[in-house]
């Protein structure tokens, strides 16, 4: 922070907006039960893909905690970069509340719903085994990229089937 002087700067320091939300705001991949999209993967798994361009960079892996309280709240682990972590540190006080770290993968894709021109969204998926992730790791382990074709992406309850059309 910068020194302030004289009361007419320091009245439009405390006047100002603590956030000003100029920017464009975030899009996610959200289907309803029932819904399916087609999309196209944006970022690629890996720098020795085909198919990469560093303009569109890669998709990423994350470990992270989430808060057992508020869901929407996600902070990733810094154990390993910084030598210390409250999510860590949380689980370790309470193993049984739900801080322990999960992991997490994040891309880009162009999203085609049917029901309006088709946009670019952030797609975060949970690895599990059962996770689409899967399908989508052994399909770039076989052809060596994921953003050379069109995907189906279909909600069934709580569970997301990704295909090939």
């Amino acid at each position: 922070m910068t020194i302030v002087k004289g009361l007419k700067n320091i009245n439009a320091l405390v006047e100002k907006p603590k956030y000003e939300s100029t920017g464009t705001k975030v899009r996610w991949v959200k289907l309803a039960d029932g819904q399916a999209a087609k999309i196209r993967f944006v970022n690629e798994l890996d720098s020795d893909s085909a198919n990469y361009s560093e303009d569109r960079g890669l998709a990423v892996v994350v470990s992270e905690h989430t808060n057992p309280k508020d869901y929407k709240r996600k902070a990733a682990c810094t154990q390993e970069s910084e030598g210390r972590c409250f999510g860590c540190e949380m689980a370790r006080k309470e193993p049984k509340s739900g801080w322990r770290a999960r992991l997490r993968f994040y891309t880009n894709v162009l999203v085609d719903d049917g029901t309006e021109d088709p946009y670019i969204a952030v797609w975060s998926q949970g690895i599990s085994k059962q996770s689409a992730f899967n399908t989508i790791r052994e399909y770039a382990l076989e052809t060596g990229s994921i953003s050379n074709l069109v995907w189906k992406l279909k909600r069934n309850g709580q569970v997301l089937r990704l295909t090939i059309p």
